[in-house]
Protein backbone atom coordinates (compact mmCIF):
# COMPACT_ATOMS: atom_id res chain seq x y z
CA UNK A 1 0.00 0.00 0.00
CA UNK A 2 1.20 3.51 -0.85
CA UNK A 3 1.62 6.26 1.65
CA UNK A 4 -0.42 9.45 1.75
CA UNK A 5 2.44 11.46 0.23
CA UNK A 6 2.70 9.10 -2.71
CA UNK A 7 -1.05 9.23 -3.28
CA UNK A 8 -1.14 13.04 -3.17
CA UNK A 9 1.76 13.26 -5.67
CA UNK A 10 -0.04 10.78 -7.90
CA UNK A 11 -3.25 12.86 -7.71
CA UNK A 12 -1.26 16.04 -8.35
CA UNK A 13 0.00 14.68 -11.69
CA UNK A 14 -3.59 13.96 -12.78
CA UNK A 15 -4.75 17.43 -11.77
CA UNK A 16 -1.89 19.10 -13.65
CA UNK A 17 -2.84 17.20 -16.82
CA UNK A 18 -6.51 18.11 -16.36
CA UNK A 19 -5.72 21.80 -15.78
CA UNK A 20 -3.43 21.93 -18.83
CA UNK A 21 -6.13 20.32 -20.96
CA UNK A 22 -8.74 22.82 -19.73
CA UNK A 23 -6.40 25.77 -20.41
CA UNK A 24 -5.64 24.50 -23.95
CA UNK A 25 -9.37 24.06 -24.58
CA UNK A 26 -10.19 27.60 -23.39
CA UNK A 27 -7.34 29.14 -25.43
CA UNK A 28 -8.42 27.32 -28.60
CA UNK A 29 -12.06 28.38 -28.07
CA UNK A 30 -10.92 31.98 -27.62
CA UNK A 31 -8.95 31.96 -30.89
CA UNK A 32 -11.78 30.30 -32.82
CA UNK A 33 -14.20 32.92 -31.51
CA UNK A 34 -11.82 35.73 -32.52
CA UNK A 35 -11.45 34.31 -36.04
CA UNK A 36 -15.22 34.19 -36.58
CA UNK A 37 -15.70 37.58 -34.97
CA UNK A 38 -13.28 39.23 -37.41
CA UNK A 39 -14.77 37.50 -40.44
CA UNK A 40 -16.31 40.11 -42.72
CA UNK A 41 -19.20 39.47 -45.03
CA UNK A 42 -18.16 40.08 -48.61
CA UNK A 43 -21.29 40.87 -50.60
CA UNK A 44 -19.62 42.24 -53.73
CA UNK A 45 -20.41 39.07 -55.75
CA UNK A 46 -24.05 39.21 -54.76
CA UNK A 47 -24.31 42.92 -55.56
CA UNK A 48 -22.82 42.36 -59.03
CA UNK A 49 -25.24 39.51 -59.71
CA UNK A 50 -28.21 41.57 -58.56
CA UNK A 51 -27.21 44.46 -60.80
CA UNK A 52 -26.89 42.12 -63.80
CA UNK A 53 -30.32 40.66 -63.06
CA UNK A 54 -31.72 44.17 -62.77
CA UNK A 55 -30.36 45.01 -66.20
CA UNK A 56 -31.87 41.89 -67.75
CA UNK A 57 -35.24 41.62 -65.99
CA UNK A 58 -36.24 45.17 -65.06
CA UNK A 59 -38.79 47.14 -67.09
CA UNK A 60 -36.30 50.02 -67.15
CA UNK A 61 -33.35 47.83 -68.11
CA UNK A 62 -32.20 46.40 -71.41
CA UNK A 63 -35.10 44.03 -72.06
CA UNK A 64 -37.60 44.50 -74.86
CA UNK A 65 -40.89 46.05 -73.78
CA UNK A 66 -43.98 45.65 -75.92
CA UNK A 67 -45.57 49.07 -76.45
CA UNK A 68 -49.13 47.74 -76.66
CA UNK A 69 -49.26 45.26 -73.79
CA UNK A 70 -46.51 46.87 -71.68
CA UNK A 71 -45.08 43.37 -71.21
CA UNK A 72 -41.37 42.78 -70.62
CA UNK A 73 -39.78 39.99 -72.64
CA UNK A 74 -36.88 38.74 -70.53
CA UNK A 75 -33.97 37.38 -72.50
CA UNK A 76 -34.85 39.54 -75.51
CA UNK A 77 -32.87 42.75 -75.56
CA UNK A 78 -33.69 45.89 -77.48
CA UNK A 79 -30.68 47.62 -79.05
CA UNK A 80 -32.45 50.96 -78.58
CA UNK A 81 -32.17 50.54 -74.80
CA UNK A 82 -28.37 50.51 -74.94
CA UNK A 83 -27.66 54.07 -73.86
CA UNK A 84 -26.08 55.38 -70.68
CA UNK A 85 -28.75 57.98 -69.95
CA UNK A 86 -31.50 55.35 -69.85
CA UNK A 87 -29.53 53.08 -67.51
CA UNK A 88 -28.46 55.97 -65.26
CA UNK A 89 -32.08 57.05 -64.83
CA UNK A 90 -33.30 53.47 -64.37
CA UNK A 91 -30.88 52.57 -61.57
CA UNK A 92 -30.38 55.82 -59.70
CA UNK A 93 -28.10 55.69 -56.66
CA UNK A 94 -27.82 59.45 -56.25
CA UNK A 95 -25.38 62.01 -57.56
CA UNK A 96 -22.33 60.27 -56.12
CA UNK A 97 -22.84 56.68 -57.11
CA UNK A 98 -20.26 54.67 -55.16
CA UNK A 99 -22.21 51.43 -55.39
CA UNK A 100 -21.66 49.87 -58.80
CA UNK A 101 -20.36 50.58 -62.29
CA UNK A 102 -20.57 48.50 -65.44
CA UNK A 103 -19.46 48.09 -69.03
CA UNK A 104 -22.18 46.36 -71.05
CA UNK A 105 -21.44 45.03 -74.52
CA UNK A 106 -23.70 43.13 -76.91
CA UNK A 107 -22.03 40.88 -79.50
CA UNK A 108 -23.54 39.01 -82.41
CA UNK A 109 -22.62 35.35 -82.93
CA UNK A 110 -19.56 36.30 -85.02
CA UNK A 111 -18.16 38.36 -82.09
CA UNK A 112 -18.89 41.69 -83.75
CA UNK A 113 -19.96 44.47 -81.40
CA UNK A 114 -23.63 45.33 -81.92
CA UNK A 115 -24.09 47.79 -79.04
CA UNK A 116 -22.01 49.04 -76.13
CA UNK A 117 -22.84 51.23 -73.16
CA UNK A 118 -21.59 52.10 -69.69
CA UNK A 119 -23.34 52.51 -66.40
CA UNK A 120 -21.51 55.04 -64.21
CA UNK A 121 -18.68 55.33 -66.76
CA UNK A 122 -16.33 57.57 -64.78
CA UNK A 123 -16.38 55.29 -61.72
CA UNK A 124 -15.91 52.27 -63.98
CA UNK A 125 -12.76 53.77 -65.46
CA UNK A 126 -11.53 54.82 -62.00
CA UNK A 127 -12.22 51.45 -60.34
CA UNK A 128 -11.02 49.17 -63.12
CA UNK A 129 -7.29 49.34 -62.17
CA UNK A 130 -8.20 48.41 -58.59
CA UNK A 131 -9.86 45.18 -59.74
CA UNK A 132 -6.66 43.37 -60.65
CA UNK A 133 -5.58 40.39 -58.56
CA UNK A 134 -2.61 42.17 -56.96
CA UNK A 135 -4.92 44.11 -54.62
CA UNK A 136 -6.88 42.46 -51.79
CA UNK A 137 -9.17 43.45 -48.94
CA UNK A 138 -11.11 46.58 -48.14
CA UNK A 139 -10.87 49.47 -50.54
CA UNK A 140 -10.36 47.23 -53.55
CA UNK A 141 -12.89 46.42 -56.23
CA UNK A 142 -14.42 43.16 -57.41
CA UNK A 143 -14.79 42.76 -61.17
CA UNK A 144 -17.49 40.31 -62.20
CA UNK A 145 -17.48 39.30 -65.86
CA UNK A 146 -20.50 37.44 -67.14
CA UNK A 147 -21.47 36.19 -70.60
CA UNK A 148 -25.12 35.50 -71.26
CA UNK A 149 -26.70 34.16 -74.44
CA UNK A 150 -29.59 36.42 -75.44
CA UNK A 151 -31.79 37.32 -78.37
CA UNK A 152 -31.67 40.93 -79.45
CA UNK A 153 -33.82 43.08 -81.67
CA UNK A 154 -31.82 45.01 -84.23
CA UNK A 155 -32.76 48.48 -85.47
CA UNK A 156 -35.26 46.94 -87.94
CA UNK A 157 -36.99 44.79 -85.29
CA UNK A 158 -35.50 41.48 -86.42
CA UNK A 159 -34.66 38.90 -83.74
CA UNK A 160 -31.05 37.71 -83.76
CA UNK A 161 -29.00 35.59 -81.36
CA UNK A 162 -26.23 37.29 -79.47
CA UNK A 163 -23.98 37.31 -76.42
CA UNK A 164 -24.28 39.92 -73.67
CA UNK A 165 -21.01 40.63 -71.86
CA UNK A 166 -21.40 42.48 -68.56
CA UNK A 167 -18.28 43.68 -66.76
CA UNK A 168 -19.51 44.91 -63.39
CA UNK A 169 -17.20 46.46 -60.80
CA UNK A 170 -18.31 46.74 -57.19
CA UNK A 171 -16.17 48.25 -54.41
CA UNK A 172 -15.44 46.10 -51.37
CA UNK A 173 -16.33 47.98 -48.22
Amino acid sequence: MKSKKAMSAYDMIYWIVRILFAVMLLVSLYFIARIYEQKELDTADIEAGLFKNYLLYSPNGLSYRDAYTNRIYTGILDVKNFNSERLESAADFGTQNNMVAANITLFDMQNNIVAKTYYNKQKYLDWLPLSYSTFFGRGTVLKADNRTFVIYLDEFGNEKPGILLTEIVVPKT
